[in-house]
């Protein structure tokens, strides 16, 4: 992706990061396959590695998992960010905090951090997975990135890592200059490179509200051992100057 940036510090021209997301560490993407999709990211010149939720579900390679994230670390000179997905409630999230909690990974929890290069920045801001349904989700989901933003100067660049789609609102609202998610596994079937069914508002691919922008990965990998016309997929974004 090519994501063009209003405000954007002329440092940050050109800038690359990566996401990954729902790699459901598990019987269909093992914990050796992650240190290859990672040096993949690296390859193609990302600096900063965001995780957007649903690491793993077999948590037994839970250390494994985060031992390779420690080793890999390095590799991204602006580091690694983390969001949580739902499957980390489901699979045993205070275990896979502790293993986090190990590494560097920065875990951002309705909160930010800032990349900084010449002086200037680049904002990340993350938030939790929302459990409330309806007009009670919406309301949630405000509170979350109102949370994450605060002490974010005004009008200063800003990444929005969730890892449900619905967040794209909440980017648009706030003008994240890209809102990155995941969830949807892009349904896992389509025709013609498009979703069959779309039980979501935001289900695969770029969505933009006219002025910023967001995604919806497929997810480099998947809890089911099937995809038609929806390929697993990594993303690499690289910011320009608008």
């Amino acid at each position: 992706l090519d994501v063009y940036v209003e405000g954007l510090p002329p440092a940050f021209e050109g800038y690359k990061a990566a996401q990954m997301t729902d790699t459901h560490i598990g019987p269909y993407f093992r914990y050796t396959d992650l240190p290859g999709e990672i040096d993949r990211a690296r390859s193609e010149g990302a600096q900063v590695l965001f995780f957007t939720g649903d690491l793993i579900d077999d948590i037994r390679h839970m250390p494994e998992a985060a031992d390779t994230l420690k080793e890999k670390y390095p590799a991204f000179p602006d580091g690694i960010y983390y969001v949580w997905g739902n499957h980390e409630y489901y699979r045993g999230k205070d275990y896979i905090e502790k293993e986090l909690l190990k590494t560097p990974v920065k875990i951002l929890v309705n909160d930010h951090d800032a990349i900084t290069k010449d002086g200037e920045s680049l904002y990340v801001a993350g938030v939790d997975y929302p459990w409330s349904r309806g007009r009670a989700m919406e309301i949630e989901m405000d509170s979350m990135t109102d949370e994450a933003f605060r002490g974010i100067p005004k009008g200063a660049p800003v990444v929005l890592l969730a890892h449900h789609s619905a967040f794209l609102d909440e980017g648009f609202r706030k003008g994240a200059a890209i809102t990155l998610t995941g969830h949807t596994h892009g349904t896992q079937f389509g025709l013609f490179g498009r979703p069959i069914i779309t039980p979501f508002t935001y289900t695969r691919g770029l969505y933009s509200d006219g002025k910023n922008v967001g995604y919806v990965s497929r997810g480099d990998a998947s809890w089911f051992p099937f995809r038609f016309s929806c390929p697993r997929e990594l993303v690499i974004i690289t910011f320009h100057r608008k």
